[in-house]
């Protein structure tokens, strides 16, 4: 049997095991299917546990990792895994324009901080052209579709006409909302 020692100084702590991690993973992968798409979520410096190696160990099985704020996303990015990563708490207004240019799927949670997002980030030229995709989550779990070039402003009208839980804008060639 394996003796516990315990830190000097430290009342508590935790131990993380990468390989049952990685194990725990899979069985998850094992029970959705290849098909889906996994967001771990890993903010708060995967809480607590480090966030860069628990980013490499999650990576093989996880299309996107979530944290709280820009700071995260970028640190998160900074491990190299090449998998998107979802900001899920609104950005700052000054924080918009960076998360969009690092790529990062930023959320906001109703029509007018969509329109104040898409106002700072967007310039007149690419609100011109951009392309925005509209994805309503209904409560039976189907989501509707909606896609085209179209203006900011004609977008933001759109999004105001609906009750807004969530908005994803992934910017790597489409602007996305789940609302």
């Amino acid at each position: 049997m394996e003796t516990l020692v315990i830190p000097d100084g430290l009342r508590t702590w935790a131990e993380i095991d990468h390989a049952a991690l990685r194990h725990n993973l899979g069985f998850v992968r094992s029970k959705i299917g290849p098909s889906h798409g996994i967001l771990a979520v890993i903010k708060a410096n995967a809480y607590g546990h480090g966030a860069i190696e628990t980013a490499r160990t999650l990576a093989p099985e996880t299309a996107i990792f979530g944290v709280a704020n820009l700071n995260e996303a970028h640190e998160v990015q900074s491990a190299g895994t090449g998998r998107d990563i979802m900001i899920l708490s609104p950005c700052l207004p000054g924080e918009r324009g960076d998360a969009v240019e690092a790529g990062h799927i930023v959320t906001v949670s109703s029509a007018d901080e969509t329109a104040a997002f898409l106002q700072d980030v967007l310039t007149t030229e690419d609100s011109a052209n951009a392309a925005f995709e509209l994805f309503l989550d209904t409560s039976g779990g189907k989501k509707i579709a909606f896609s085209g070039i179209i203006t900011s402003a004609d977008f933001s009208a759109t999004v105001g006409e609906l009750e807004v839980v969530t908005c994803n804008f992934i910017t790597s060639g489409a602007i996305t909302a789940s609302i």
